[in-house]
C-alpha cells in the first residue's frame, strides 16, 4: 500500500502558523508576564499560585467544553474565532489591573482581578486552541504531515517565548508599564 504525503494548502499553512503563532505568544504571555505583573502589583506570590490553579482548573474546563462542541456542531472555525478573539481581549483586560485605584478596598481588590482575568483568559485560550484549533489540525492532516503540523505548532511556542521574553523587559522599561505587552499581544 502506497503512503503518498498529503498535501495542505498555502493558506492551511498560512493559517496553522498563524493561529499557532498567536496562541503561543498569548501563552508566553500568560506564562511569564502575567506572573511578574501580579507579583510586581500585590507583592504576593500566593496571588502565583491562586492563578496557576485556578487557571489550570479553568483550561481543563474549556479544552472539554470547546472540543465537545467543535467536535459535535463541526463548527471548529467558529469556536476557533471565537476562542481567540475573546483570548485577545482578556488579554488586554488583565492590564486594566494598573487602573484600579490604590485604595484599601483596591489592593484587596487587585488579587482577585489578576485571578478572575487570568482564569478568564485561560478559559477562552483553551476553548478556542486546545477545543478548536488542535482538532482542526487533526483533521486537515493525516499520518503523512501530522508531524510536520505537530513541529509547525511547537516551533511557534518556541518563537513566542523568544519574542515576549525578548520584548518584556524592553517594553515595561519604556513604558513603565505591562500594560503595552498586554495590547499587543491582545
Amino acid at each position: 500500500m502506497e503512503n503518498t504525503k498529503k498535501v495542505l494548502s498555502r493558506k492551511n499553512w498560512f493559517l496553522i502558523t498563524m493561529f499557532g503563532l498567536v496562541g503561543q505568544l498569548c501563552w508566553a504571555v500568560e506564562n511569564s508576564t502575567f506572573a511578574a505583573y501580579a507579583l510586581e502589583l500585590t507583592g504576593k506570590s500566593e496571588v502565583i499560585t491562586w492563578m496557576t490553579s485556578m487557571s489550570g482548573a479553568f483550561t481543563v474546563l474549556a479544552s472539554f467544553i470547546g472540543g465537545t462542541l467543535s467536535d459535535r456542531l463541526g463548527k471548529r472555525q467558529k469556536i476557533i474565532t471565537i476562542g481567540m478573539i475573546f483570548w485577545g481581549i482578556f488579554t488586554i483586560l488583565f492590564g486594566f489591573a494598573d487602573f484600579i485605584p490604590e485604595t484599601d478596598k483596591g489592593l484587596m481588590f487587585i488579587p482577585f482581578y489578576v485571578v478572575a482575568m487570568d482564569s478568564i483568559m485561560s478559559f477562552w485560550g483553551s476553548f478556542g486552541f486546545t477545543g478548536g484549533f488542535q482538532p482542526w489540525t487533526t483533521d486537515i492532516s493525516d499520518k503523512t504531515n501530522r508531524g510536520t503540523v505537530a513541529t509547525i505548532v511547537s516551533a511557534c511556542s518556541i518563537v513566542a517565548n523568544i519574542i515576549i521574553q525578548g520584548l518584556q523587559g524592553t517594553i515595561v522599561q519604556a513604558f513603565g508599564s505591562f500594560m503595552p505587552i498586554f495590547a499587543f499581544v491582545g
